[in-house]
């Protein structure tokens, strides 16, 4: 059956834009943990009041998981005030990337583009301009 014009969704309206999204923060691994009961007590009083959520590993260990990263921050914090044996990942959000700008000319100097990503506004690690992998001929990468 075919459908007239009037059957079809309308896109009226203000366009979409995308808002960023908020990535859930890594686990923390909390290492020596011999009284589970004294953590617990220790984890209620330094998120303040934010939801978390602790699982028992072996050897000892306990991962921790929170929501807001207002609250992972938080408890790092507190962990690395009072020296207490922990390891996290970096949170996505904080992470490096890496960018491929093509058609650029070999004979651009890095410190050049470098300069440029700065001026717009961007902090640059490393800049290389890539060479072909089995006769080392400059590419316009």
């Amino acid at each position: 059956m075919l459908r007239s014009d009037e059957d079809l969704p309308t896109t009226a309206g203000p366009p979409r834009t995308q808002q960023p999204r908020e990535h859930k923060p890594p686990p923390i691994y909390v290492y020596g943990v011999t009284n589970y009961q004294d953590m617990v007590s220790y984890l209620t009083t330094t998120p303040e009041e934010e939801q978390y959520f602790c699982k028992a590993l072996s050897d000892e260990t306990i991962k921790i998981n929170v929501h807001t990263s207002d609250s992972y921050r938080r408890l790092i914090k507190q962990f690395q005030a009072d020296n207490a044996v922990h390891q996290t990942y970096q949170p996505r959000g904080e992470r490096a990337y890496r960018v491929v700008l093509r058609h650029l000319h070999h004979s651009i100097h890095p410190d050049v583009i470098k300069g440029e990503l700065e001026g717009v506004g961007h902090t640059a690690r490393n800049v290389l301009n890539i060479r072909h992998r089995l006769n080392k001929a400059p590419l316009p990468l």
